[in-house]
């Protein structure tokens, strides 16, 4: 059970591009950047589908190394 929607696929959207951005180096995260976000779209459709809820869309807008200050 979710009583806050927003805030739980944000959680999800967050924990899963992190799982998923932390396999690859940096080089790759950019170059590859459109495969990445659509096989996030999938992950996550897949973890919130039973809340009815889909996700058609997930963007990395920008990225940067942690420590880039």
């Amino acid at each position: 059970s979710v009583s806050n929607y927003v805030n739980a696929i944000a959680s999800v959207g967050e924990s899963t591009s992190r799982a998923i951005i932390g396999r690859f180096a940096y080089d790759k995260i950019i170059s590859q950047r459109n495969e990445l976000n659509a096989e996030l779209v999938k992950l996550i459709d897949n973890s919130i589908d039973e809340w009815g809820i889909s996700c058609n869309r997930f963007e990395i807008t920008e990225f940067k190394p942690q420590n880039d200050g």
